[in-house]
């Protein structure tokens, strides 16, 4: 089964992909792990990411089906695809089963990123509704707590514009 979770950076794509993951056994694709993991070792990449920009369909589809070649179950596609060119080569590579579109206001996106904050270490994801017990340090493994560069208002407002 793949599904794809499609919303403004924000909406709980990555909260709501953890759930159908745990529930139906699925592989999470999210698109903004595979381009950090990317980014540590392609500099054009990381730059973009700093910068707000989105990379390039072909970048993208290329980490796509990178990923796609090891998982055999299904994917939770999150945040993928962005474009019609993705969608056309997401198409060829395996079949969609649904999609979920997640929507919210630029607002109150823009208000769940400013207070996002992620573990460096397994990933978890605090904010101003849900903060860790202590202040910079991870509930579930102690690791440190920081702001994403791609979470901070200005690379916001550049990548996305209304973030929709």
């Amino acid at each position: 089964m793949n599904i794809i979770l499609l919303g403004a950076q924000g909406s709980g794509k990555g909260t709501q992909a953890q759930l159908l993951k745990e529930k139906y056994a699925l592989v999470h694709l999210s698109t903004g792990d595979l381009l950090r993991e990317a980014a540590t070792k392609d500099e054009q990449i990381r730059k973009q990411m700093a910068e707000g920009k989105l990379v390039s369909d072909e970048q993208m589809i290329a980490l796509i089906k990178a990923k796609l070649a090891s998982e055999t179950k299904g994917a939770i596609f999150d945040g993928y695809p962005r474009t019609l060119g993705q969608a056309e080569a997401l198409d060829e590579i395996t079949q969609i089963d649904g999609v979920i579109e997640l929507k919210l206001t630029d607002e109150e996106a823009l208000k769940r990123l400013s207070s996002r904050r992620t573990c460096k270490n397994c990933k978890a994801i605090y904010g101003a509704e849900n903060p860790p017990k202590k202040q910079g340090k991870c509930d579930k493994c102690n690791g440190e707590i920081y702001q994403r560069e791609d979470d901070k208002p200005e690379a916001i407002k550049k990548k996305a514009g209304s973030l929709s």
